[in-house]
């Protein structure tokens, strides 16, 4: 399997489709919340192994920026 056709590159790519057309940017705090909500539907219906843990690392991070105006150094989505 290729690293581009691996599940969780997949989810990745579709959370972050759906944010950035639901909110038309990315890197922003509020890319990161509508890619954190759509990737938590996506846990949901396909249960991905790890999922919970990359989410509760979203939760964080989203935390960090929301509350401390830590911004990660890279906001793509997957990449921090």
């Amino acid at each position: 399997m290729g690293w581009g056709c691996h599940p969780d590159t997949m989810c990745i790519a579709r959370a972050s489709a759906r944010a950035r057309a639901e909110c038309g940017e990315d890197g922003t705090l509020v890319y990161m919340k509508a890619y954190r909500a759509e990737y938590g539907k996506i846990v949901e219906q396909d249960g991905m192994r790890g999922g919970t843990e990359y989410l509760a690392h979203l939760d964080k991070t989203i935390e960090n920026w929301d509350k401390n105006g830590q911004k990660p150094d890279d906001v793509i989505a997957g990449m921090f």
